[in-house]
């Protein structure tokens, strides 16, 4: 009897060995790439803050305070702020701030920002108290210098080694080139910018990167053979389906980082992650035997997101700040990621656009409602929920915020200033076009990616043009894109026109790397003129400036306990070199100081008697004007939405006070000689051909408040 034949499977096609990251000449190239990447930060940095305090000490005379070593300046407000919070965390007994004086003056006012920086500040400042012995004020300067160079430093090393395992160690240097010499991109980390739009950016762009190394859902058959990693170049290849989870969950952790440094920013960059994939459904690209499509990817996404969200949500306010304040992480944000992913997942399972059942229909209809959970919370809820909702700040970001105004390109349809902001990087966005029109000779694997990347460039492009604060988040995108369109005509093997990509590819690189040792040779001849104070930078000149009036008006305030109204946009400076709270400043968290300071500033009752009443209750010791500026349009517009810059100059109490001679002031303000010297005085500054004079223009009134009138005897 003859046996019967076992049917037997084909064997699998035989898989690389796993590849180990760092040995042999990988372990050089990785070497020699983060001795680069370290030696350039280090040196840039040092470089960049003794030229700063080279032009401090050129000041006549250098010291502000006699005797007391000059502080550093910083060249943005907002770096202040967070170093004035990292002080006075390091001041109490707790290890978060969830409430500042710095501003609403007396009452002070909640703070809702992310710890990551504050915490890092704080540790940093530590160590170097522990090396040295120095106070703290001195620590804390010291390392809000290095803060950004040191995330910049940690950003990029991850970059490095994860761009080099999927696409080669070339596309690795390129991206951490640009990172460091792409000034649009590296401004985010300069020394002198402490602050938390770095993050946003470097978290944002990781997260879709990832995404991508993780085939967007895409996965590798069973039955298809993986190509070797590449050394020096190759474009990302399908993964297999562990290595694709890994990615998904790599980019949720990015993604939940991202909310916690930034909730509304990522809610955008979300929504225009989740379009930027579209392209990569199953819906225009039908599985074949090579690939398939594996939906539930999505969860790994969203479920190591909200995990991550959470995380960081309990770090910051547990176990007794839980509220309903959507401006931040909040659990309404995981709801909306997971309704992203569960649509995501949705689409992926569809073949056809017009194959929709009506469970299906309602299935997209119901993740389209709980992905839209928290704009509609935040559009249909109370306008406690969210401070934007406040009509005051309403009218102050929409006309005076330079960071919510359109783009120079719509304002004016200045492309020159487009072009000269992203030089050669701008050339990836018409390069995918032609890309992508040359269907035959790209594989489907790289048409997705590309396709992908270009409409993800193309959305923050959008936003950038309608608010220029996502111009970081653009110039992020176009590096990826950049990177992405190098490497796919660098390795156009299969293609009759090979040459010709590449070619196109030499050019394009030879471009960035000129422009990028043109920008480091820039920047360096503009430290070593400020330096030398050959050519002062006006934004070195005025932050100086600005450092050494708000010490100055901390020591003549001496003991006394004074509250200033009127210098919102010198807040963070004026609280954290002198000490003095104020009423109203540019942060979202203070919407009722900028309600008192606008409805007192913009009062055009006879005599400012409503101002009288909003100075005495508040116990205001000093009001600041800047002398013929638009300040009085500014606060009479977001007192009353009227815009009316004449009006307001002759008739609101601001205009009053911003206008000499000063005739129509009420009594109860009365002009201060000594702090309106120091607020209008020169400043001194030697240069090579002598000297050079400077001046700010604050004129300071003090508040003489009358005394209370009597009641009125009872009829």
């Amino acid at each position: 009897m003859a046996k019967p034949v076992k049917n037997k499977l084909p064997a699998p096609p035989p898989h690389p060995p796993p590849r180990r990251l760092l040995t042999g000449s990988r372990m050089r190239w990785a070497l020699l790439g983060l001795l680069l990447l370290t030696g350039h930060i280090i040196f840039f940095t040092w470089h960049t803050d003794r030229a700063a305090q080279s032009f401090n000490r050129s000041t006549v005379p250098p010291d502000t305070i006699t005797g007391v070593p000059e502080p550093r300046f910083f060249l943005e407000t907002d770096s202040y702020a967070w170093l004035a919070h990292t002080r006075d965390l390091m001041n109490s007994d707790a290890w978060r701030l969830r409430w500042t004086h710095m501003d609403n003056a007396p009452y002070g006012r909640e703070m809702h920002w992310s710890h990551l920086l504050i915490w890092t500040i704080r540790g940093m400042a530590t160590a170097i108290i522990a090396a040295t012995g120095w106070p703290v004020a001195r620590a804390i300067e010291l390392a809000g210098v290095w803060v950004m160079p040191l995330f910049q430093f940690l950003f990029l090393t991850l970059s490095f080694l994860a761009i080099a395992r999927k696409m080669g160690w070339l596309p690795a240097a390129g991206l951490a080139f640009a990172f460091l010499t792409f000034e649009s991109v590296s401004i985010a980390f300069f020394p002198l910018k402490p602050d938390h739009h770095a993050f946003q950016l470097f978290f944002t762009v990781a997260a879709f990167a990832c995404l991508q190394f993780g085939g967007m859902g895409w996965v590798r058959a069973p039955s298809a053979s993986a190509n070797p990693p590449p050394c020096l170049l190759g474009f990302p290849e399908t993964p297999g389906p562990a290595e694709a989870r890994r990615w998904f969950i790599a980019s949720g952790v990015f993604g939940g980082l991202a909310l916690w440094v930034g909730a509304t920013v990522w809610l955008i960059s979300l929504a225009i992650i989740a379009l930027a994939v579209l392209p990569a459904l199953p819906l225009f690209h039908p599985p074949t035997k090579e690939e398939t499509y594996v939906p539930s990817l999505w969860r790994y996404w969203a479920g190591a997101g909200c995990a991550v969200g959470l995380i960081c949500y309990l770090l910051e306010y547990a176990p007794a700040h839980f509220a309903m304040r959507l401006e931040v992480n909040h659990p309404l944000y995981w709801l909306s990621w997971i309704g992203v992913a569960m649509g995501l997942e949705l689409l992926g399972n569809l073949s056809r656009p017009l194959d929709i059942g009506r469970k299906q229909m309602l299935r997209l209809l119901l993740t389209a409602l709980v992905a839209s959970a928290l704009p509609l919370a935040v559009l249909l809820g109370p306008d406690a929920w969210h401070q934007m909702n406040d009509p005051f700040l309403k009218r102050l970001h929409a006309r005076y915020i330079t960071e919510f105004q359109p783009s120079v390109l719509i304002r004016e349809g200045n492309w020159a200033s487009f072009f000269a902001t992203f030089r050669a990087y701008a050339l990836a966005l018409p390069g995918i076009g032609v890309l992508l029109l040359a269907r035959r000779e790209i594989s489907p694997s790289r048409r997705r990616c590309l396709a992908s990347a270009g409409l993800y460039a193309a959305l923050f492009l959008a936003a950038a043009l309608a608010q220029q604060r996502w111009g970081f988040s653009f110039a992020a995108a176009l590096v990826w894109l950049t990177v992405l369109t190098l490497t796919a005509l660098a390795t156009a093997s299969e293609s009759p026109h090979r040459s010709r990509w590449q070619w196109a590819a030499a050019v394009l690189t030879l471009l960035i790397v000129l422009d990028g040792l043109h920008a480091d040779f820039s920047r360096l001849r503009m430290e070593n003129n400020a330096a030398e104070n050959r050519a002062l930078p006006e934004s070195w000149i005025s932050n100086n400036l600005h450092k050494r009036n708000a010490l100055r008006w901390g020591l003549a305030a001496g003991a006394n306990q004074w509250r200033f109204c009127g210098a919102a946009p010198e807040v963070p400076p004026l609280y954290y070199f002198a000490g003095i709270p104020s009423v109203a400043s540019y942060y979202w968290e203070n919407a009722a100081g900028w309600q008192a300071e606008a409805t007192l500033l913009g009062d055009v009752s006879p005599g400012a008697t409503q101002a009288l009443e909003i100075a005495r209750t508040r116990g205001l010791t000093h009001i600041v004007s800047s002398v013929h500026s638009s300040y009085p349009e500014i606060y009479f517009y977001v007192a009353t939405g009227i815009h009316d810059p004449v009006y307001a100059a002759r008739h609101t109490l601001d205009g009053w006070l911003t206008y000499e001679p000063f005739t129509n002031r009420p009594a109860w303000t009365v002009p201060d000689k000594n702090l309106s010297d120091i607020g209008r005085g020169e400043y001194i500054f030697r240069i090579p051909g002598g000297y050079a004079k400077e001046r700010l223009r604050y004129q300071v009134f003090s508040v003489h408040l009358p005394p209370n009138a009597p009641p009125e005897a009872p009829q």
